[in-house]
């Protein structure tokens, strides 16, 4: 009838009216959230008031162990990343920060097989090679370290190539400053190659 086609409407509506306020209150409460500044204690706090609106929200959940991380609190870092990955298992970089963890806690197995899974999903990021090698050392695997190492020195120094041709383009177009920025960060990337073409 009429009446039940518009009562299915209003519960449709109400339904949406509070997962759309729910949201809202989501999202400013992760805007007050200051990363640069490294306030993890507060960081903790508001994201754990996101937590009591939704508790199936995970990047909240990730948010939380990012920054028990940042505190050293490897234990309860661990549980949030882990409740975040239950919920969306697509949050790769969830993968890094525990090899990172479990590398810290000496559990190099579990290292491993966290990183690796990672450097799968990001094969162009040269973060978990250097922990790779840290861990396959550890437990007196070389040939994968020194693998791992070798991976991680190619990636810097391609990406340090494309940082200073960059540059090289900006500074003829007498873009100083944008040349500049490009320039430290071939430096920072792989400082010896960087500094070589430079001299």
């Amino acid at each position: 009838s009429d009446m039940n086609k518009i009562r299915i409407n209003n519960i449709f509506f109400f339904f949406f009216f509070i997962l759309f306020t729910l949201s809202n209150l989501i999202y400013a409460e992760e805007k007050k959230v200051d990363w640069k500044n490294k306030e993890y204690d507060k960081a903790i706090k508001t994201l754990k008031k996101i937590l009591k609106f939704d508790n199936y929200y995970p990047m909240a959940s990730y948010y939380v162990g990012m920054a028990y991380l940042g505190i050293g609190k490897l234990d309860k870092a661990e549980e949030f990343l882990l409740e975040a990955l239950s919920i969306d298992t697509g949050i790769n970089d969830i993968h890094l920060a525990l090899g990172n963890i479990y590398l810290v806690q000496e559990d190099y197995y579990r290292a491993i097989e966290e990183l690796n899974r990672y450097k799968r999903a990001y094969p162009e990021d040269s973060d978990p090679l250097y922990a790779l090698f840290e861990a396959y050392l550890s437990i007196d695997k070389k040939e994968e370290a020194l693998r791992n190492c070798f991976e991680g020195f190619k990636l810097d120094y391609d990406q340090a190539l494309i940082f200073f041709n960059l540059a090289n383009k900006q500074f003829k177009l007498k873009k100083y400053d944008s040349a500049l920025e490009n320039y430290l960060k071939a430096v920072e990337t792989q400082p010896k190659f960087a500094l070589a073409h430079y001299n």
